[in-house]
């Protein structure tokens, strides 16, 4: 059976923090608290499925915990959620 690869195979933890910093570095403009923050959100020992699960379900609810977290550091409010 030969199946697509974003369904069989799926990102690594390292894969997914870099393309977090890279979707949020405009709306974070503090590295060093993006990655904490990130690091604080993103499990540690969880596998993330493939990479078409991860994007549906899981890359969004993500963003939208770390502009959650940043916000309440920072002590803005959250106007709306990410689509």
């Amino acid at each position: 059976m030969n199946e697509p690869i974003y369904q069989t195979q799926g990102p690594s933890r390292a894969e997914i923090v870099t393309n977090l910093t890279t979707c949020l570095r405009y709306k974070i403009n503090d590295d060093v608290l993006l990655v904490n923050i990130i690091d604080e959100i993103v499990p540690k020992s969880q596998d993330f499925g493939s990479y078409s699960g991860y994007y549906t379900f899981l890359h969004t609810q993500y963003k939208n915990q770390i502009l959650d977290r940043f916000n309440y550091l920072c002590g803005k409010p959250r106007a709306k959620q990410l689509m």
